[in-house]
Formats: C-alpha cells, structure tokens, sequence
C-alpha cells in the first residue's frame, strides 16, 4: 500500500533519483450516430447507418510526471476526429491538477470534472474496472444511447 507522500509524488512526478516512464491510457465509449447527430449535428455526418460515433479519452503521463488529457469523437467511417476538450488548454490551468496513482496492481487516474479512471494492471491485459466521464452529459447525450466503456489494449497506436 503506498503513503499519501508516494500517491502525491506520483502526481507531480518521481522523486529525485526515480526515473519517471511515459504511460499511456485510452479508453472509448461507442456512441449511437443519431443521438449525436439528434444533439450536435456540427459533430457528425448526418447518415445513421454507417455505424457509431467513437467518443476517446486518451491520457497520458510524460517521463517528467506531467499528465495531460484529450477527449475526442471520432468518425471511423469518415476517417475524421474532432477534439472536445484537451487539459492543454488555458481553460484548465485554474482546475485542480490531474493525478495519476498507481497502487500495487491498481492505477487511478483523475481529470477532475472530466474523467476518471480506475484499472486493474495484468501481466497479460489491462482491466478497465471503472470509468466516468462528464463529456456524455455535457454533449446532452441521455443514458442508454452508448455502449459500456472500453479499455484500448495499445493506445500508443
């Protein structure tokens, strides 16, 4: 079990002498295509049956300890992505600071207001064990208009 100090630490990177390693998390929630479109039309492509609309959380923690955030939907049958929100912007800098714990086997991570995250770590594959994320309320999409969300077995893709 790790110490507040260590969960912290992790937060705003390794302690002196510890290198810090890039990590990255992804997960995906399909979307049904109308239900975007009946909510943001500027988002998608108006045709219903060429499938979901891909809403993408993509975290990721720099070698310095540095953790950033981008959530985007996607379109695989256009080809196309739009970026919603990115912790880069100006308009997160007065939020509380994203943490990233690791714990043992288990790795929480913490976009405040935005995301969090927690997984389970396997030798073989990742467990995404819980996920919640504000974007499907702040789009207006109501519950039950998408699929339970996945964990991306290679984000780095």
């Amino acid at each position: 079990m790790s110490t507040i100090s260590e969960q912290l630490r992790t937060n705003v990177g390794p302690a002196v002498g510890e290198p810090a390693c890039r990590a990255v998390v992804a997960v995906t929630w399909e979307l049904a295509r109308s239900a975007v479109q009946s909510v943001r039309p500027d988002l998608v492509a108006a045709n219903a049956s060429v499938g979901p609309i891909i809403l993408e959380w993509r975290v990721q923690r720099d070698e310095s300890g540095r953790i950033e955030g981008e959530a985007s939907l996607i379109d695989p049958h256009l080809g196309s992505s739009c970026v919603l929100v990115s912790t880069r912007s100006s308009l997160f800098r007065a939020r509380p600071g994203p943490l990233w714990i690791e714990d043992g086997s288990m790795l929480h991570v913490d976009l405040p207001g935005l995301l969090m995250l927690s997984i389970r770590r396997h030798e073989r594959r990742d467990e995404l064990l819980y996920a919640r994320t504000s974007l499907l309320s702040q789009l207006g999409l109501p519950g039950g208009r998408y699929q339970p969300p996945t964990l991306l077995a290679d984000p780095d893709r």
